[in-house]
């Protein structure tokens, strides 16, 4: 197993139990169990030590945290369908980029949001609530991180330079004189 079989919700999981500095390997264990065999906190308990030990030993690459060489996809599939990444905000529509403004607005939710954020960059008919709760419990986090990080430090800037796109020389000129792209 590794971060390829790791899908969005799994992984927000992991990182909201891992946000208590206080826990200790043994809560790892038990959360990580629960998290990707569905094994109830009982069952956990019940476990031998050695059984604990071995049935962790398969997730030894969590220790590592995610790969840094992701790559950024334009496109991607999941059960079945192939969707487009839309990278460029210049291609949304407001709906689309106010979504995303908000989604991204506090960074320590970046991972809790990274569903919704994934499936702002994508359409297909459906909303955006609809697509994000298939990408949660389906899409592998190796997909959907980079998307998620990546496309954050460009609304960054983006978000940056929008109060400057309604100075100066104003909405006629666009986010193009700031290197934002134009919006509208």
């Amino acid at each position: 197993m590794d971060y390829n079989n790791v899908t969005i919700l799994q992984f927000q999981r992991l990182n909201a139990g891992r946000q208590n500095p206080d826990d200790d390997n043994l809560t790892a264990g038990l959360d990580i169990l629960q998290i990707f065999e569905g094994k109830t906190e009982a069952e956990v308990k019940s476990m031998t030590m050695d059984n604990f030990d071995k049935a962790l030993y398969k997730y030894r690459f969590l220790v590592d945290g995610l790969p840094e060489d992701v790559q950024w996809l334009k496109t991607f599939e999941l059960n079945g369908k192939t969707y487009k990444v839309v990278q460029t905000p210049e291609l949304w529509d407001v709906g689309q980029f106010i979504s995303m403004g908000v989604l991204i607005k506090d960074k320590t939710r970046i991972i809790d949001n990274c569903h919704l954020i994934v499936s702002t960059m994508t359409r297909d008919g459906r909303t955006i609530h609809e697509r994000a709760n298939e990408f949660q419990e389906g899409l592998s986090i190796m997909v959907a991180y980079p998307l998620a990080v990546f496309f954050c430090a460009v609304m960054a800037k983006l978000w940056h330079d929008l109060p400057h796109y309604f100075q100066g020389e104003g909405v006629q000129t666009g986010l193009a004189k700031n290197g934002g792209g134009t919006i509208l």
